[in-house]
Formats: structure tokens, C-alpha cells, sequence
């Protein structure tokens, strides 16, 4: 128990994004919505303290809510669905990057290590993200 205490004290480092006032109420539904512990990583506190923000474990799995939308993501873009979201992935130095899409707020989790963990990841978020904000008509990226 005092190892648990310790660790969630050591707060990581995450930059919120500018979210506007509709993504900001999306974000923190999201935010009472999401799972601690996270595939067995306890959560942690970010710093600074944000709604819009989560991470969970050591390397850290970092979730930002209300991110702006990827550059990359295209309509022609290849995703991936994980019970029931869209996820857009982008490798990044160190792990992967995947992106909610089709949601009035997008959100951005940034996963040490493989794709495959990612996905294992994504799974246990894609209830939160979807019962907080569900798909807006049309479904565009």
C-alpha cells in the first residue's frame, strides 16, 4: 500500500490541449468514465492537475481529451476499431499514438512499446470514450 502511495504521487508530465467548452464537457465525462487500474498499470496523477488529461503506469500511458485533429488523419486514412471506436495509430519514437475519431472531442493515447499493446490498451478506454461521446452523425474522421 505505501508503494502504491508513493508511485501515484510521482506525477506525470502531461501538456493539456486547448479544448474549446463542448470538448472540455465531453472530456470530463470521459474523464469519470475511465478505468483504474488500466490493463493492471495503476493510474497516476498528471501534472498539471487536468480534466482533460490521465496516465496510468511506468512507462506512463498518457491519455489527452480534446486534442485537435491529427494532420494525418485523411478520409482515406486506415483505422482500426476497438469495441466499438475508431482509432487512427501513428508510431511515434518509443511506442504509438492513437487518436478516438468520429467524436465530438478527439482523444489522444500515447502507448509505450507495440501496437499490440496499444491495442489491449484501447480496448479497456473505448467504453469510456464511447459512453461520454458518442459518434457524431455521419461519422467523419
Amino acid at each position: 500500500m505505501v508503494a502504491y502511495v508513493l508511485f501515484r504521487s510521482t506525477a506525470v508530465r502531461v501538456e493539456p490541449p486547448a479544448a474549446g467548452p463542448a470538448q472540455t464537457v465531453v472530456c470530463r465525462d470521459v474523464q469519470t468514465l475511465l478505468p483504474d487500474p488500466l490493463g493492471g498499470r495503476p493510474r497516476r496523477d498528471t501534472t498539471p492537475a487536468s480534466t482533460l488529461t490521465a496516465a496510468w503506469g511506468d512507462p506512463a500511458v498518457v491519455l489527452r481529451c480534446g486534442v485537435a485533429r491529427p494532420s494525418a488523419l485523411t478520409l482515406t486514412a486506415e483505422l482500426f476499431r476497438a469495441n466499438g471506436v475508431s482509432w487512427f495509430p501513428e508510431q511515434v519514437p518509443g511506442g504509438w499514438r492513437f487518436t478516438a475519431t468520429g467524436r465530438q472531442a478527439y482523444v489522444e493515447v500515447t502507448v509505450p512499446g507495440t501496437q499490440q499493446q496499444g491495442s489491449a490498451t484501447l480496448v479497456d478506454l473505448a467504453p469510456a470514450v464511447s459512453n461520454a461521446d458518442p459518434v457524431r452523425p455521419g461519422g467523419a474522421p
